[in-house]
């Protein structure tokens, strides 16, 4: 017995001390899983790849932690407003879910303060079991609770990682529009604070790294890294980019080490992850490996969340009725919120007007959240495409608006919106009854919403050449009535902040119906939705760069399958090319080709994409028309039936082109059965 003591006394006394030394390791290998912009997408999509659910990344992450690394799980911000889910609670549910899901740290974004920070309190005090939040660049000394949001979402977090000391900063959105949103609490620039804080953190509290999770997009970023050398990395959000790679930012204003940016697009569909070494001896952080996974129908949904998504739609159901299994249409076409002329943007104008009865509609398409996809489209489609901004206070999202507007006031609240190329191309204004040729001022260093207030203004150079309501010239004295939204009535309400009474809204109606009512009862009377526009004869493009601008999209990429295999078919492809553009397209100034992308197995370092098709002159293009270019027998690598075709069009040197926001086009392919 004596003998088997001392054995078991120098095991563990063995065990101990690889134990201690294990701990004193210079090299630590760690490990940060992330997502960003849920914005309560709980359940996945509806299209043929049917990424994101948030029972999928609880299974993934939980795999992830099973390797055994130290592993922390962050959310970049915006996990609360953004589908119905939101209505139940105004966020609670969605933090309780984040936290059974085993997150460790989120950030605030903008979307989260949609209903001022009272609100925000109330949903993150309310939530029984949720990650911690953080939000650093803010000045909360007008704010009467001051102490409880602090309390309750502190600047930083320190969390100790595999022995290492890793403080989570967060960086709330900076951005003018969003200001009053958060009011009284304000925004302050988050590039000195954040270069502050990382410092201090570092200095005074022995912080051997420090992570940013920034609700910002990556040109912010890159900035807040360039600022802040004491920054060692940031997760990004807000502009709901899939960064397939890190973005390293180097050395600069005194950066000894390189930092890097990462971001997992939005609504779920990816789980990030990032390895990383730290070493203690040289006080260096390196980045071993970024993938971003995909989450689809080959990760098994964790029961445990499965089952509290189910209850969530067993309370929607209870509150809202059925909206799960009420059909209001049908659609033939997918209805896509990307870029300029956007079908779900052109719907929801229409949508407006056809309910109002106005000579004109506005919708601003950055607040149409979701597309609507071909097949059945259900109550809890429509309520989930335009469902901003539940207000608790009248139990109502955003509500149609009319308003009579004189054309000059029109024309000049179309040159601030459209002044800059990068609003214009983001699609962010859609129209119905209007037609509007215009020059983007092609100023790319801008940021949207501020570009005006530097430099030339619209104000000073007139950027349309023509606008018609009701298909005559609109004059300046002419007065109209417009029909919007709450996004439209949000940009003119920023607008008339930056520049008082620009546009009166003293004669502004509100009819006290949701826009998503009004968006469900147009898509049920003009059910089974086809081709949203044509522009080979009227109506033409509704908001016409004065360019050419060669686009395709989504639902202009058609296939004819044959020979079809598990891991390829034999296809004819026929691609639609458009010009939404005021001047023709010449011939041979732009190719096209096809190519397969990756597999979604593993996105990653490895080439997006591969050639399977010759390349081909673009024919001439008249303004608004298009033509049709078609392959023979192409090859399409496939996986799970389904078929990926992307379209490319490269411009030769000094080809005209409006906008690059549609030039290159996925579409995925599952063969009829």
């Amino acid at each position: 017995m004596y003998c088997l003591r001392r054995i078991l006394a120098g095991c563990t006394g063995l065990l101990l001390s690889m134990g201690a030394t294990a701990a004193r390791a210079d090299v630590v290998h760690w490990t940060l899983i992330h997502t960003n912009d849920l914005h309560s997408h709980l359940k996945g999509e509806k299209d043929e790849l049917g990424l994101g659910g948030v029972a999928r990344i609880k299974t993934a992450a939980d795999r992830i932690r099973a390797e055994g690394r130290p592993t922390v799980m962050v959310d970049g911000g915006d996990w609360s407003e953004g589908q119905v889910y939101y209505d139940l609670s105004l966020g609670t549910d969605t933090l309780n879910v984040m936290g059974a899901m085993g997150y460790d740290v989120a950030v605030v974004g903008n979307h989260d303060f949609y209903n001022g920070p009272d609100t925000l309190l109330g949903a993150v005090a309310g939530a029984t079991h949720r990650p911690d939040l953080v939000g650093d660049n803010l000045d909360l000394s007008g704010y009467a609770k001051a102490e409880q949001f602090r309390k309750l979402i502190p600047s930083y977090v320190i969390k100790n990682v595999g022995g290492l000391k890793v403080a989570f900063m967060g960086v709330i959105t900076y951005e003018k529009m969003y200001d009053h949103f958060f009011e009284p609490v304000l925004i302050k620039e988050p590039f000195l604070p954040a270069r502050r804080l990382a410092a201090s953190l570092k200095k005074d509290q022995g912080v051997d790294i420090v992570v940013a999770i920034s609700h910002n997009g990556v040109g912010m970023n890159k900035q807040l890294l360039k600022w802040a050398p004491a920054v060692d990395f940031v997760v990004g959000a807000h502009d709901h980019v899939a960064l397939t790679d890190a973005v390293i930012v180097g050395g600069d204003r005194g950066r000894d080490n390189p930092g890097w940016i990462v971001e997992a697009g939005c609504w779920g569909r990816f789980l990030g992850r990032v390895d990383m070494t730290f070493d203690r001896s040289t006080h260096k952080l390196k980045l071993d490996s970024y993938r971003l996974k995909p989450m689809d129908n080959r990760v098994p949904e964790d029961p445990v969340i499965a089952a509290l998504v189910a209850d969530l739609d067993r309370r929607i159901v209870e509150r809202f009725g059925d909206i799960y299994q009420t059909q209001v249409a049908e659609s033939d076409v997918y209805l896509h919120r990307d870029g300029p002329e956007a079908p779900m943007g052109n719907v929801a104008a229409d949508a407006l007007r056809d309910y109002t009865g106005a000579e004109l509609a506005l919708e601003n398409t950055a607040f149409v959240y979701n597309p609507i996809f071909p097949g059945q489209v259900m109550q809890s489609d429509v309520m989930n495409s335009m469902p901003a901004i539940f207000n608790p206070a009248t139990q109502k999202t955003w509500t149609v608006f009319t308003l009579p507007i004189r054309g000059s006031t029109l024309k000049k609240l179309l040159k601030l919106l459209l002044s800059t190329d990068m609003l214009a191309s983001m699609g962010i204004v859609n129209g119905s009854g209007i037609e509007v040729v215009y020059e983007p001022m092609f100023r790319r260093d801008a940021a949207p919403w501020d570009s005006f207030l530097s430099g030339p203004t619209a104000s000073e150079r007139d950027i349309l050449h023509s606008v018609k309501v009701g298909g005559t010239e609109l004059t300046d004295d002419r007065v109209v009535n417009l029909a919007g939204g709450g996004g439209v009535l949000e940009s003119i309400k920023f607008v008339n902040r930056v520049l008082p009474g620009t546009v009166p809204l003293d004669q502004l109606k509100d009819t006290g119906v949701e826009s998503w009512r009004a968006l469900g009862k147009y898509l049920a009377d003009h059910s089974p939705i086809t081709e949203v526009r044509s522009v080979e004869s009227a109506p033409a493009a509704r908001f016409q760069p004065w360019q050419a601008d060669p686009s395709v999209t989504v639902n202009d990429i058609s296939w004819t399958p044959s020979a079809v295999t598990a891991t390829q078919t034999d296809a004819g492809v026929r691609v639609r090319v458009r010009n939404l553009g005021a001047q023709d397209v010449g011939a041979g100034q732009f190719d096209i080709e096809l190519l397969s992308t990756a597999s979604l197995t593993d996105i990653g370092v490895t080439p997006m994409y591969q050639s399977i098709s010759a390349a081909q002159a673009l024919p001439a293009i008249p303004a608004q028309h298009y033509v049709e270019v078609s392959w023979n027998g192409i090859k399409i690598p496939g996986e799970r039936g389904l078929y990926p075709v992307t379209v490319v069009l490269r411009p030769h040197q000094g080809a005209p082109n409006a906008s690059n926001a549609n030039d290159l086009v996925t579409r995925w392919f599952r063969p009829v059965q």
